[in-house]
């Protein structure tokens, strides 16, 4: 009986390895089949970074695009370049769309800072592969096209960081939405303000408040470092010995209202024109006239205005218009200074000397909380009789709030010490840091849940084809 057995068992085990081959081929393939549903499953779950391993450098690309908003970046980009745990990729994105008045100097002025870059392209960040990519300007949609905005660069797995260009000025709902609810903002991983108060105001409008890190703005470790920037050769040379005003103006700006209408909420340019005509007879003084980029940007007659205002200053012996795009030479070398609603006003007090902050007597524009208190600090003016005793006051040496504006200064803005460009470097590559572990944990638990998940698979497997032996 058992010799039959043998032979049964010898006729038939070419049939059974035969069938034996192919279960395991199935199973395989089921196992195979099941590993791609699970990768699969991952990464439409949460968005896909790329990831950042201990040890390996920490790559950085910068996106460079406007001239004057480069104070934002630049101790934080010197920063980067001197830190040996991180490779730096500076980018020029030499493509104009939109509003493109303050994208035509970038080029000149890379050249001319002697700044190391390419020019952008997608097959550059591929290769690249950046962790981390700091981008310039918030206005994708005024600033860029689809490839290079901030939606397109988070799908690629890149970590955004964004240093806001420009103080936090305004607080209507215009304002908070450019300063708290913009692509950029919304898609970064890192947003870098100036101080706590400011901070609040992310929490309260921002979605992503959650990115928002408080450690200084670089545009003030330039201001600090007040001897880097000396002054203009040209003003030097023309001044001689007289006092210097510099006269900064923002672009004739019209904000829209809730009810869709739009309210002026610079100075009225007839009252520039009135003052232009009275300094130009002053020469006891010089004028160091400061405008936005964008100053001969207005429509009709506010650009008429805006152009008989240049012509006329242009042609004054005691006036010299700085139209470069670093404004600081200009800032940290004046004996009194006059300025309207912009970012600058905000870095004025770092001169440490007299001034004056023009505003339409016809519309009060609201301020953010973190920067109310030093306006408030400055002597004010809606006239041209303002902008004329202001200018009297300081020709004979008079400065009653001196101590009320540096007080101001010191109580709202700080880390004023020259190196908030070196502590955000840090956070951003301890963040990256902390996050690899979280990858190495990840990718335990992920292995722990695939096994899991095979093992499920194979005793399915062995249920319905055997158990091989």
């Amino acid at each position: 009986m058992e010799g039959l057995k043998k032979k049964i068992k010898s006729f038939f085990k070419p049939v059974a390895d035969f069938f034996r081959k192919i279960t395991y081929k199935l199973m395989r393939n089921v196992i195979k089949e099941l590993e791609k549903e699970i990768r699969a499953s991952r990464s439409n779950s949460s968005q896909v970074l790329i990831p950042y391993y201990k040890d390996e450098f920490v790559r950085i690309m910068f996106l460079f695009q406007a001239a004057s908003f480069w104070p934002s970046w630049e101790t934080f980009y010197e920063a980067c370049i001197s830190d040996p745990r991180i490779r730096v990729e500076f980018t020029f994105l030499n493509e104009l769309y939109g509003d493109t008045t303050q994208m035509l100097t970038a080029k000149e002025f890379l050249d001319e800072k002697g700044i190391t870059y390419k020019i952008y392209s997608d097959s550059l960040f591929s290769k690249f592969s950046p962790h981390i990519l700091v981008m310039q300007t918030p206005y994708d949609y005024g600033h860029r096209t689809f490839h290079v905005r901030s939606a397109a660069f988070k799908k690629k797995g890149t970590r955004i960081v964004y240093i806001p260009y420009g103080i936090e000025l305004s607080n209507t709902e215009h304002a908070q939405d450019a300063h708290f609810y913009n692509a950029v903002v919304r898609n970064s991983w890192k947003i870098f303000t100036f101080s706590e108060r400011m901070r609040e105001d992310y929490r309260q409008y921002c979605p992503n408040y959650h990115a928002v890190q408080c450690l200084g703005h670089p545009k003030f470790d330039g201001l600090y470092n007040k001897e880097k920037f000396l002054p203009l050769p040209e003003v030097s040379q023309q001044a001689a010995k007289r006092k210097i005003l510099v006269w900064h103006v923002h672009f004739p700006k019209i904000t829209p209202q809730p009810d869709g209408s739009g309210v002026m909420v610079t100075p009225k340019l007839e009252i520039y024109l009135d003052f232009a005509k009275y300094i130009i007879t002053q020469s006891d003084l010089f004028v160091v006239f400061l405008p936005h980029p964008k100053f001969l940007d207005g429509e009709d007659e506010l650009g008429t205005l805006a152009e008989q205002i240049i012509k006329l200053l242009d042609m004054a012996e005691n006036v010299y218009i700085d139209w470069s795009d670093d404004y600081r030479n200009s800032l940290l070398n004046c004996d009194f200074l006059i300025t309207d609603r912009s970012a600058l006003m905000i870095e004025a007090a770092t001169a440490k000397v007299p001034v004056l902050y023009m505003y339409n007597n016809d519309y009060s524009e609201p301020l953010t909380p973190a920067v109310q208190p030093i306006i408030e600090s400055y002597y004010m003016g809606s006239t041209f009789y303002d902008m004329e005793n202001f200018v009297a006051q300081c020709i004979n040496g008079e400065d009653p709030k001196k101590e009320i504006r540096e007080n101001a200064f010191y109580n709202n803005i700080p880390y004023f010490d020259g190196k908030s460009g070196e502590r955000i470097k840090n956070h951003i590559v301890d963040a990256l840091m902390e996050e690899s572990l979280g990858f190495i944990e990840n990718e335990i638990i992920n292995l722990r849940a695939d096994i899991q998940e095979l093992n499920k698979k194979l005793e399915y497997a062995q249920e319905r084809y055997g158990k091989l032996s």
